[in-house]
């Protein structure tokens, strides 16, 4: 790389620093997914039996059609405008995505790797700053303006949007069309060269812009982000969208908060412990729902994925306790995560 193309390598405000990936351990495993559910009382196991059920027929009656209801942006852009500077780095990644490596290591080997929901950059700005002199594209998409400014401004994105490595759009996943709102501020759009186009859409991801005609993808990341959205028909819609937009061997990682981490109660709890939908309503309005094993291995296998047949990347939990040493409460936080790949056609 030459000195003109140094990088400087800033901290990221209450976002935590850059770590290198090899000096990174996962944390994953302060305590098994049975231990935790052999401690929960009775009626806390039928709570999440009956979310799981919710989650299943819901999937059941998920139609051919799927459903044309926008997901709507003005609470994710909110959420981003009062938190955008306070998502962690997640230095992490090439450990909870071990396969991610064949397609980061090679300098010569071109690879193209799409976000959905990538947000401030938090998940792609650590492996950017790792492939400054590799052959990889990086393409993300959010539904929140706000946080793809915050990300376009970071000096490694600057970099990469420079030399045309990266693109950025706004895109809300699951929604048939573009909202009107959704358009980056004009000077960033020129540095980045949007194509903020009605057709992106309508293909169903199929075109990047116009200047990369039906470019797909080795690998997408759709991290916290099903989680995000407002129902089953809405994550099944997401997938099936991001389905046609990868190559025939790529690779699609996903990672989401699960049952049964602490919020799933807590949020259970203001609704006098009565299951209803399967997205919980936030108090900025945004949504949040939770995985369990079962139903995230049909719910992909209703969009045409399949799991990789890999040791290291078979559909897991991890599970994080993080403990107040003052009033002696602790918080167990569960999350999923899995390597997905298309069904191979007969």
């Amino acid at each position: 790389m030459a000195e003109s193309d140094t990088i400087h390598i800033p901290k990221t405000r209450n976002g935590g620093s850059f770590s290198n990936s090899k000096d990174v351990k996962l944390h994953a495993n302060d305590f098994g997914w049975d231990t935790k559910m052999a401690e929960l009382s009775e009626s806390e196991k039928k709570l999440v039996e009956e979310y799981l059920s919710k989650c299943i027929s819901d999937l059941s009656q998920v139609n051919s059609s799927l459903s044309s209801e926008e997901v709507p942006a003005k609470p994710w852009e909110s959420h981003f405008l009062s938190s955008k500077h306070h998502f962690p780095l997640k230095n992490y990644v090439t450990h909870a995505f071990p396969l991610l490596r064949n397609f980061v290591k090679e300098a010569d080997v071109e690879a193209w790797i799409l976000e959905c929901g990538c947000g401030t950059g938090s998940t792609l700005l650590p492996i950017m700053r790792e492939c400054t002199n590799r052959n990889v594209h990086f393409v993300g998409f959010d539904i929140s303006v706000s946080a793809l400014t915050h990300f376009s401004d970071h000096e490694i994105a600057k970099g990469y949007i420079e030399r045309q490595k990266l693109t950025l759009f706004p895109l809300a996943i699951g929604s048939q069309s573009i909202n009107a709102e959704t358009e980056l501020p004009d000077s960033a759009a020129k540095r980045q060269r949007l194509d903020n186009n009605e057709e992106l859409v309508a293909d169903t991801l199929a075109k990047v812009n116009k200047s990369r005609k039906n470019q797909k993808f080795d690998v997408v990341f759709l991290i916290f982000v099903l989680s995000a959205l407002p129902s089953v028909n809405k994550m099944v819609l997401a997938l099936k969208q991001l389905k046609q937009v990868m190559k025939p061997g790529g690779i699609l990682f996903f990672r989401d908060y699960a049952l049964p981490d602490h919020n799933f109660f807590r949020f259970l709890a203001k609704m006098d412990n009565k299951v209803g939908d399967v997205a919980f309503a936030k108090g900025d309005n945004t949504t949040q729902a939770f995985f369990h094993r079962e139903f995230t291995t049909q719910l992909f296998a209703a969009a045409g994925f399949t799991e990789v047949d890999d040791a290291d990347s078979k559909l897991t939990y991890h599970c994080n306790r993080i403990e107040n040493r003052k009033n002696g409460k602790r918080m167990d936080k569960i999350f999923i995560n899995g390597t997905f790949k298309l069904v191979e056609s007969k």
